[in-house]
């Protein structure tokens, strides 16, 4: 069965959740965002990521990827990021999405994490298009040059 791989970055406030992974008691950022890709996939793709977080830990860009098969995949990337941001609760976003090769896989990636102390609340925002994912990369450049 020929299948589809998608890299995500994923940007959350992590003050209610019990860090990035499916937990057996409490939520994990994970579970919301899988959550909302069954919304999308009827095969109920798992997330592979490049950490975890501890409870009350935020992202910036938590890498992740998730494979589909291509049966299933029929909206372009940008749609994709539209489609989860809006299953997605306020506190979790989708900052970008796109096709990623056979061989890419989440848990090599590098992310932008922050302790509870350094992130303000409503930080996180939707990215609509090209420009604006430019726009939070080029500002967020700035913010760490800054800390």
């Amino acid at each position: 069965m020929a299948v589809v791989k998608f890299k995500l970055i994923i940007a959350y406030d992590g003050t209610a959740y019990q860090g990035w992974q499916v937990q057996k008691t409490g939520t994990g950022v994970q579970q919301k965002v899988e959550t909302a890709l069954a919304k999308l996939f009827p095969s109920r793709p798992r997330l592979h990521s490049s950490s975890r977080t501890d409870t009350g830990v935020h992202a910036l860009g938590m890498v992740a990827h998730f494979e589909v098969p291509s049966a299933e995949y029929n909206m372009s990337s940008r749609k994709l990021a539209l489609a989860l941001n809006a299953w997605l609760p306020e506190d979790i976003r989708l900052v970008a999405a796109a096709r990623a090769r056979k061989d890419f896989h989440g848990m090599l990636e590098e992310g932008i994490y922050l302790a509870p102390s350094q992130f303000e609340a409503g930080f996180i925002s939707t990215a609509h298009s090209a420009a604006d994912i430019e726009q939070t990369c080029a500002a967020a450049r700035k913010l760490f040059k800054a800390l």
